[in-house]
């Protein structure tokens, strides 16, 4: 990118992304931040990361830059997804396509339980509000984006979030006869953040491997076979990010 595109892109970033926070933020001084980080030949994506890293750092001067980076953090995560910015013409269309796309490639890809499928996708994304991503702020965006949505063999993500959210509401509804009805009532809760699951339910709900359990209890008894062949269980267990305790109470206690 040459020096009039690089600043005709941050200018593109910033203030598009800000249209709610005009009076918190200084714009001034982050496009003086981000230019010290352009260099000859940098990337679109290079740039767009360093604006967020930009704005991230001035989160303790105002909540604002928080919503902010979180907002910019949206925009990169889209453009991964669908392949180009959101604008308001074309973000609820896109995103709907975008998560009835990213189911139909969890399943096809052996990731995603094939039952999801026989929900009524098109139905659930009508339900699907994208304007409630603006309710998080920059650091569960960034974890979102870190841990949780899914992404392809070249670490390409093909979630959005708010299909995110879906995606764990149909993996709770999976059993139920009126799964589509239950998967818009837990999506309702979690993308409006009223309640959401521990990190086994979100790591793994419609998975092929649908572990959701948070903690699991080990009874140990007092002998030594049994306490390694215990610690070996934890050890798988691990796999599937859960808390594990042992309970240790049969151990005779001898103070010879």
């Amino acid at each position: 990118m040459d020096t009039r595109n690089v600043l005709n892109s941050i200018d593109s970033f910033l203030y598009e992304a800000a249209a709610l926070y005009q009076g918190d933020i200084n714009f001034p001084f982050i496009v003086e931040q981000v230019e010290k980080t352009v260099f000859d030949g940098i990337t679109s994506k290079q740039l767009e990361d360093n604006i967020i890293l930009a704005v991230a750092q001035l989160i303790e001067k105002d909540e604002a830059y928080s919503y902010l980076a979180a907002r910019l953090m949206h925009n990169k995560i889209f453009n991964e997804v669908v392949g180009y910015h959101p604008t308001p013409e074309n973000k609820n269309e896109s995103y709907k396509r975008a998560f009835v796309d990213g189911i139909h490639q969890g399943v096809e890809s052996g990731l995603f339980d094939k039952r999801l499928l026989e929900f009524d996708l098109h139905e659930l994304a009508s339900h699907l509000q994208p304007q409630r991503d603006d309710l998080l702020q920059y650091i569960g965006v960034r974890i979102l984006y870190n841990r949780y949505l899914k992404r392809d063999e070249k670490s390409r993500r093909y979630e959005l979030v708010q299909a995110f959210w879906m995606r764990v509401a149909m993996g709770l509804a999976i059993e139920s006869p009126n799964k589509n009805k239950e998967a818009v009532e837990f999506y309702n809760a979690m993308s409006q953040l009223h309640y959401v699951p521990s990190t086994p339910t979100l790591l793994h709900a419609g998975l092929v491997h649908s572990q959701l359990s948070s903690c699991y209890l080990t009874y140990v008894g007092d002998d030594l076979h049994h306490i390694f062949k215990c610690m070996g269980d934890n050890a798988q267990l691990s796999k599937w990010s859960c808390s594990k305790r042992m309970d240790c109470t049969s151990w005779n206690k001898r103070f010879d």
